[in-house]
């Protein structure tokens, strides 16, 4: 076979070469042949006497460097070490790495930990076996060494601090050893939230500095921690409070400041006022009364202007709160006269008497607020001053009435501040009278019943519009009588529930039941409950008959522009507008009002 062939070949060769080899020796000179002779019985002697005498193994069996490699140093070379069954107890990653020396063959073993060895830690390395030069197997003893000892935390600095203190926000974190490191811890600093920090060290190493990049979250709860990664363990675990920033707490009149007046400003807690700097945009003297209050005296202001004032960021408190930005505030001096309260409101009110009043907001001419005082009924009895609000008494204002109270724009100032230039103006409303209110009431009830159990409906027959104005009437306290009712279904009479029949039934009763006939030009003498009949006159399939009547549900009065509400049935609602009426809805259409003075008929 070829194989066989090339095995011939080979210790042919193998021969060939050895003979000229020998051929090579034997053709050197006797002191020659001597000499190489001598070397070759020295070399094969050392090997086997290494070999022989057994493999010893020496290292450090304390105080072993943490970040040096663990050398063993064997008493002769080896010629190999299965480096793949070396095994170290507790684990650690790392790398084993066999030296040369010498041409013989290995003499040192090393393990280099990747991240460094644990201090005051025992170390053990399982045995194994390595080779002599004449393959002779020697069997190691296990290998055990301890690392140098951590150098112990000094109780100072952070370390001294109880959870839960009170620390400043610009705060710094240090630790100190008792000795110099030398390596040996690799101290890193761990907080929640997050802080950014740059280290300092001392010379000796014994001292290490952790100083915030910014300052620490105001006011919130920072757990800290300085972990020893060589040691794997945390030697400072603590969860600290950082000082919450000062504050603005008030200023004592961020509105209606005038000349003279002093600015106060209260801060939140008690300051280091030499780290204040409190800066106002108009000129004048500030000082200190506390060390939470500081004062500013104008020299002088202007009406209707906004000051701003700053403080500077790095202001600090006395627990160690700092801002990390500049506080800023402003105040306003007084403007236009202004009205800061109105009386009286809501509904109801007696219409006999009333007091109405403004009050401003600083002094104003009393004769200028007068003169400017106006209402939309009743008469003025009687003004008066109570510090800066203007009263009058007011009488006669009439039953269910909207009134409007008027202060026009205009009003002087007295000293300080400028003209009032808003018109202000606010409503209330008077007292129905018995009647009219049980009217109101049962409109307010049944304006959108389409089948009455006790009147029914009459849309059938035409419309049920005067069926229901009807109906109120007898809610205001009416009777029925011989051409007025109604008694059921089929037993009613025109009057009752027919328009034109209803006004010719008003219009011939009308002294006998208190009743004035009004125009569309006296509306400011119609009230509510009474009774509009409307004619569509001018209108399509108008006539001259009455064809709608309904019942006045509200009236205001704005300016002297007097609005008329509407409840009616055929055309549901509460408050139909009486001008839309008849100028959108029926335009052309004519009306006339029966103004009721009495509750009964």
């Amino acid at each position: 076979m070829e194989v066989q062939k090339n095995k011939h070949l080979i210790l042919l060769r193998l021969r060939l070469s050895g003979m000229c080899s020998a051929r090579k020796f034997f053709k050197l000179g006797r002191r020659s042949r001597y000499i190489v002779s001598a070397l070759a019985i020295l070399v094969f002697t050392v090997g086997l006497y290494q070999t022989l005498i057994g493999v010893r193994a020496s290292y450090a069996r304390a105080n072993q460097s943490v970040v040096t490699p663990f050398v063993i140093q064997f008493n002769h070379a080896v010629r190999g070490v299965d480096l793949a069954s070396l095994k170290i107890t507790p684990a650690i990653s790392g790398t084993w790495v066999v030296r040369r020396s010498t041409i013989l063959g290995e003499e040192r073993l090393e393990f280099e930990p990747t991240a460094g060895f644990r201090p005051e830690t025992h170390y053990t390395i399982l045995p194994f076996t390595t080779d002599g030069l004449f393959g002779l197997i020697t069997k190691m003893p296990s290998v055990s060494f301890s690392t140098v000892r951590a150098p112990a935390v000094v109780p100072t600095g952070l370390v001294t601090l109880t959870d839960e203190s009170t620390i400043a926000a610009d705060t710094s974190f240090v630790v100190k050893l008792a000795e110099p490191n030398r390596n040996i811890r690799n101290l890193e600093f761990i907080s929640t939230p997050r802080v950014v920090t740059s280290l300092t060290t001392s010379d000796d190493s014994m001292t290490y500095t952790w100083r915030p990049k910014e300052l620490l979250p105001s006011g919130k709860t920072l757990d800290v921690e300085v972990y020893d990664s060589r040691s794997r363990q945390a030697i400072v675990q603590k969860q600290l409070v950082v000082a919450a920033a000062p504050q603005i707490a008030s200023f004592n009149e961020p509105t209606g400041f005038s000349q003279g007046d002093i600015a106060r400003i209260t801060f939140s807690k008690p300051l280091d006022t030499t780290t204040a700097k409190v800066q106002f945009d108009v000129a004048g003297s500030g000082s200190w009364t506390s060390s939470t209050v500081y004062t500013f005296a104008p020299t002088t202001v202007q009406p209707g202007q906004t000051y701003r004032y700053t403080v500077a960021a790095g202001l600090r408190s006395t627990d160690g709160g700092v801002t990390g930005q500049s506080l800023t505030g402003s105040f306003s001096t007084f403007g236009a006269v202004g009205v800061s309260s109105v009386s009286p409101t809501g509904s109801g009110l007696n219409q006999a008497s009333q007091t109405v009043s403004f009050t401003f907001d600083h002094a104003v001419d009393h004769q200028s607020a007068a003169s400017h005082f106006s209402i939309s009924a009743g008469t003025v009895t009687n003004e008066s001053w109570n510090g800066n609000t203007f009263l009058a008494t007011v009488t006669n204002l009439g039953y269910g009435q909207t009134i409007t109270a008027t202060m026009a724009s205009g009003v002087a100032n007295v000293g300080f501040g400028l003209p009032s230039s808003q018109t202000t103006q606010f409503t209330f409303h008077t007292a129905l009278e018995t009647g009219v209110a049980a009217q109101l009431a049962y409109a307010i009830a049944h304006w959108d019943d389409t089948d009455n159990a006790t009147y029914g409906n009459l849309d059938s027959v035409g419309g049920d519009c005067a069926n229901f104005v009807s109906q109120t009437l007898i809610a205001r306290g009416w009777k029925m009588d011989s051409q007025w009712y109604d008694y059921g279904p089929n037993d009613w009479s025109a009057a009752w529930g027919y328009v034109p029949s209803l006004d010719d039934y008003l219009s011939s009763n009308s002294s006998k039941f208190g009743l004035q006939y009004l125009t569309a030009s006296q509306r400011s003498q119609y009230a509510v409950g009474d009774i509009v009949v409307f004619s569509w006159e001018g209108t399509p399939n108008a006539n001259t008959q009455q064809d709608h009547v309904e019942m006045i549900s509200q009236i205001t009065n704005q300016n002297g522009q007097i609005s008329v509400k509407l409840a009616s049935h055929n055309n549901y609602g509460l408050y139909r507008d009486l001008d839309e009426q008849i100028t959108v809805e029926h335009p052309g259409a004519t009306f006339h009002v029966w103004h009721l003075t009495q509750d009964t008929n």
